[in-house]
């Protein structure tokens, strides 16, 4: 049965894109499928040094993929990318225009806390929101999504990366490190517990690829360290060197260990990639990554960094937003594991292992997972279930609206209500004791108005997590996506500070006015 399937999201190289992507990769593999693109949404984005017009010239290629037409009623619409942005922007509004029978969003933030103006967002305007960690789909649940949410790998494009083989000599055993030179990805523990580790010490070396930082002060002070240490570590720091993805891929095969210990994620591709290729890992075991390091243990290759001192996740992409907890770790715990990973080098490459990791790393790619996402638009059956998802080409969904939605487009589609057959939630080891200090830190980088709303909304979030919440009524903290907030950001944007609150109504509607003029623009 043909399918009419709009994906809208930024279609480029980048992380984010992947969603996008694995949608189209997927569900134009079924000629059944009829795939329609938010030509508005990708140009609005459109950065053309990170791949969007070849991408989008590659794609339309294919007999299958078409673009949007706003005069078109869809079977299934998906939103691939960040509901609101920096400066509560709802980009999300855009894919609104278009008529659509089912609309399901695609998720994806860095934290325990999801901004809380996409709750209302997700429940007010899709029928399902899906997310490629099955920790961010439960936040997103335990926070206040009602409709069907539930967990959907992003696809990991690992073919090519899968084709190689990690190649240690014997003789130099390289550590890498690949991701944003941030403090959030830590880095500069990362040299730190290198230097720690092996403190002259000829046979290893520590290679650190980033191809961007908005922290220069971070970045500065990671070269200050590497030319400290220059005598006693030989350690390579390639940074703003944009390298393309078949010298990336070569990259990770050269590293005999990968090390990436960040202190939260949404998702895990690079360390994915570097199973892929049969590159042992080191990454921190906060949530997102007990999903991938699961039934893998020390002797397999897979080397959980404790990350256990519970830190505040402020994001500044999303306009200095309070996203709960990260996770961090220590100088002397990424050290142990990068002796304890160096001592058992001799066994680690045996071919056994290698191939157990790579059996894990295309577990999430396009081949093992195309037949998940055609369920999803062309299920076998229905579920009703208190754990929603896709397994076995059925669909289990969390209400009865959603299935009758299904129906009108494949009248014989079934309903099981037995309960009997379930999917497994998946179980996390994770650390949250807190203190009230971590609100005294927030309120020194984050000055914004106090919502009560947005603040019980937070306190409930603290409680259920065994955080402490004692210092909130002393702090003006955190609100979100109001419109004194969204005015404030914006005028800081241009540098208008300290003005009397009409002026930045005015402002604030200014805005509105050049968005909605930017719309009716388009639309003629």
């Amino acid at each position: 049965m043909k399918r009419k399937i709009l994906l809208a999201g930024r279609l480029d190289l980048g992380p984010l894109a992947r969603h996008i992507r694995a949608f189209i990769e997927t569900l134009s593999s079924d000629p059944d499928n009829e795939i329609y693109l938010d030509e508005y949404y990708i140009e609005h984005y459109r950065v053309d040094q990170f791949g969007t017009t070849q991408l989008l010239k590659e794609y339309l290629s294919r007999k299958n993929v078409h673009r949007a037409d706003l005069e078109l009623t869809y079977d299934f619409s998906v939103f691939t990318d960040l509901l609101t942005l920096e400066y509560g922007d709802g980009v999300y509004e855009y894919f609104l225009r278009y008529r659509s029978k089912v609309k399901i969003c695609y998720e994806v933030f860095d934290g325990s806390l999801p901004p809380l103006d996409w709750i209302d967002i997700i429940n007010g305007n899709f029928d399902m929101c899906c997310s490629p960690s099955v920790y961010v789909a439960d936040r997103l649940r335990k926070n206040g999504v009602t409709v069907p949410c539930f967990h959907l790998p992003c696809v990991v494009f690992n073919d090519e990366i899968a084709r190689k083989y990690p190649r240690p000599d014997g003789k130099t055993w390289r550590f890498g490190f690949i991701g944003g030179a941030e403090q959030r990805k830590n880095l500069k523990k990362v040299i730190e517990a290198f230097h720690l580790a092996f403190k002259n010490q000829k046979d290893v070396e520590l290679y650190v690829h980033s191809s961007y930082s908005p922290e220069r002060e971070y970045v500065q002070a990671c070269f200050d360290l590497i030319e400290a240490y220059k005598d006693e570590s030989k350690i390579t720091f390639n940074f703003e060197r944009p390298i393309s993805k078949e010298e990336m891929y070569e990259l990770i095969s050269t590293f005999s260990f990968y090390v990436y210990p960040t202190k939260n994620t949404g998702y895990f591709t690079t360390p994915c990639e570097a199973l892929s290729a049969g590159v042992p890992i080191m990454v921190s075991d906060i949530p997102v990554h007990q999903e991938l390091m699961a039934g893998l243990s020390e002797r397999d290759g897979v080397f959980a960094i404790r990350a256990d001192r519970a830190d505040l996740m402020i994001h500044s992409y999303l306009g200095n937003k309070c996203l709960g907890a990260q996770y961090d770790t220590t100088v002397e715990e990424i050290s142990r594991q990068m002796r304890n990973a160096y001592a058992l080098r001799d066994e680690l490459f045996s071919e056994e292992g290698v191939e157990k990791r790579k059996a894990r790393g295309k577990a999430y790619g396009l081949a093992a997972l195309t037949d998940v996402y055609l369920s999803l638009f062309h299920p076998r059956g229905c579920v009703l279930a208190e754990e929603c998802g896709v397994k076995d080409g059925k669909l289990y969904v969390n209400n009865e609206a959603v299935y009758e939605k299904y129906r009108t487009l494949d009248p014989g589609l079934t309903l099981d209500r037995s309960g009997k057959d379930v999917i497994e939630p998946f179980r996390y080891d994770i650390h949250d004791e807190r203190a009230t200090e971590l609100f005294e830190y927030a309120s020194k980088r984050v000055e914004e108005v106090r919502s009560r709303e947005y603040v019980t909304r937070l306190k409930r979030h603290y409680l259920e997590t065994g955080m402490d919440f004692d210092a909130v009524t002393h702090s003006s903290l955190f609100i979100d996506s109001k419109w004194f907030k969204k005015t404030v950001s914006k005028a800081e944007k241009y540098h208008v500070r300290r003005l009397p609150r009409f002026v930045y109504a005015a402002f604030y509607l200014y805005c509105k006015f050049r968005q909605a003029a930017s719309l009716f623009g388009r639309k003629g």
